[in-house]
């Protein structure tokens, strides 16, 4: 997920919501040992406390444990992906963050199955809010579209939509088909059922 996140981020031509506001939040603080991978856990926690809120179950406080080793691994894939993988070429560029949105969305729809791993706070709230709508697809498109709102909302304080665009608009249905799917047919083959409640 973090090379997806990575690959979305430096094509420059729109990211996940989520991480939209991570980038945003992160060029408003402007402190250079703040890198993503940092912001993304400071985000992450703030989530989680929402989560504890939503569903009141302190189990939700296990995902800081895979909030702090995944904002590593973005900070990997930062180092690892150079800045200037971006190309002129604008459908280069679109096809570099198709790849990401599908990797990412894959692995989201891998990790919401997993019983005994802990959960990303985004991914508990995704649960949370697919046992609301019944459907993985609208909990997706909820949160996605909150998650829009506020980047938009963060990226006019910055003067600066190279990371929101119509893109992340298009990956929100996206990526919310392609994490149903997956999760439909892992749900098929190993009758997976996880919850928060």
């Amino acid at each position: 997920m973090g090379l997806g996140i990575t690959l979305m981020l430096r094509s420059r031509v729109g990211a996940f919501p989520y991480d939209s506001v991570i980038h945003y939040i992160q060029t408003i603080i402007n402190i250079p040992e703040i890198d993503f991978g940092i912001t993304s856990i400071f985000v992450g926690a703030l989530i989680t406390l929402i989560n504890f809120f939503l569903i009141k179950n302190k189990k939700v406080f296990l995902s800081i444990t895979l909030l702090l080793g995944f904002g590593y691994i973005l900070k990997f894939w930062h180092y690892v992906i150079p800045n200037n993988i971006y190309q002129e070429t604008y459908y280069l560029n679109l096809l570099i963050s198709l790849t990401g949105i599908t990797i990412t969305s894959v692995g989201i729809a891998m990790i919401i199955q997993l019983n005994d791993f802990p959960l990303s706070p985004t991914e508990v709230t995704l649960i949370y809010f697919k046992e609301k709508f019944k459907k993985t697809f609208y909990a997706k498109l909820f949160i996605e579209t909150i998650l829009i709102i506020i980047a938009l909302i963060l990226a006019s304080f910055v003067k600066d939509f190279e990371q929101i665009t119509l893109i992340s608009i298009i990956s929100i249905p996206i990526s919310s088909m392609i994490v149903h799917a997956f999760d439909q047919l892992i749900n098929k083959f190993f009758k997976l059922e996880t919850s928060y409640n």
